[in-house]
């Protein structure tokens, strides 16, 4: 049985080496984007990689003061980019269109002029797009919140949001990797993701793609806290918070569920039957009973929306699907 698993993991990483080689090559060689010469982006990528395996190399020459000094390593690492997000977040200010746009106004007005004839439109893009429900819950909870304190600065409220979300993510993906697989690679880690200059963009953009992205790497870190548990109560405890956080996170983003599906199946292949079947029913669980307690605050408390006219008019699921498979992402 054992070697059965390494077998699969083996053929994970081999398929997953692939794929990256793949998205890589694609990037670089047939990349219509791009107006730079194939030369050039070629260079820029080698640059790139010497950068990342040189500080790699750099941080195997000082381990133990990595393990000594971790904590304050990640507190200045987030400290530092705490700063750069919210300085890079007033240049950054923007008129928001589409989804985003229709989330964050339908945010505002609920908040100010509740459920009024101005949110209309709002409640018409609710019932195509109900998967976007689960964000405007949450930034019309935080603005009603600031609101009765009389603070009006909603956009600003919304960037602070994303940039806790963000911080926090980084936060667990550091306790995560450093919990699995040492301190070394921890700390790189943070190096990866201080290069990967994107990000540096997002802070002004709280779509739900920054807004999930603690709940990705919290679920993997209490997964593998509850694994290193030897107290059974505790365990199942752990188990309850992790299918929790990943069902909160999977309403603002349901994507947030692939890594449940890769715990899953980690423990099909490293725990075994029955703490797979543990995990199952916390999840679901825990699903069911966040969807009914959200279902019921939109539709029944708050009346963000109506039940039949959503059913109706709703995108399916497979939409999302078809979307990523299409080449333009239309």
């Amino acid at each position: 049985m054992e070697k059965t698993k390494q077998n699969i993991l083996q053929l994970f990483w081999l398929v997953l080496f692939f794929v990256l080689a793949v998205i890589l090559f694609g990037a670089w060689l047939a990349n219509g984007s791009f107006s730079y010469s194939v030369f050039i982006v070629g260079v820029v990528i080698a640059g790139w990689l010497g950068v990342f395996a040189g500080a790699y190399y750099a941080l195997g020459k000082v381990q133990a003061s990595l393990y000594k000094f971790k904590y304050i390593i990640l507190a200045a690492f987030l400290g530092v980019l705490a700063l750069v997000y919210g300085a890079m977040a007033v240049p950054l200010q923007q008129t928001l269109v589409g989804d985003l746009g229709d989330i964050y106004k339908g945010a505002v007005i609920w908040t100010v002029q509740g459920n009024s004839e101005a949110f209309e439109s709002f409640r018409t893009y609710f019932y195509v797009y109900p998967n976007n429900l689960g964000l405007f819950v949450v930034l019309q909870g935080l603005f009603r919140l600031l609101y009765r304190f009389g603070a009006e600065n909603f956009y600003f409220a919304a960037v602070a949001l994303n940039i806790v979300s963000i911080l926090a993510g980084v936060l667990f993906l550091f306790l995560y990797v450093d919990e699995t697989y040492g301190t070394r690679k921890a700390v790189f880690a943070l190096v990866l993701f201080a290069g990967y200059l994107p990000m540096y963009f997002f802070s002004s953009v709280f779509y739900t793609d920054t807004m999930c992205f603690a709940f990705l790497p919290a679920v993997l870190y209490i997964n593998k806290k509850a694994g290193a548990c030897k107290n059974t109560k505790k365990r199942i405890l752990l188990y309850a918070v992790m299918a929790l956080t990943a069902a909160l996170g999977y309403q603002i983003k349901p994507t947030v569920y692939i890594v449940t599906m890769a715990v899953l199946l980690e423990t099909l292949f490293t725990e075994g039957i029955k703490p797979l079947c543990t995990k199952l029913v916390c999840f679901a669980v825990a699903l069911a009973a966040i969807n009914m307690l959200l279902n019921v605050y939109i539709y029944d408390v708050e009346k963000f929306a109506d039940r039949a006219a959503m059913q109706e008019n709703a995108i399916p699921a497979t939409h999302w699907i078809m979307m990523g498979l299409n080449a333009d992402g239309d």
